[in-house]
């Protein structure tokens, strides 16, 4: 489940970016 956390930090840089496709995550 790290990953998720990674992911997490990256959308949180990214806001821009698709962030509904993270949203399922």
């Amino acid at each position: 489940m790290q990953y998720k956390i990674k992911l997490k930090a990256t959308i949180t840089k990214n806001v821009t970016r698709d962030t509904s496709q993270y949203s399922i995550l």
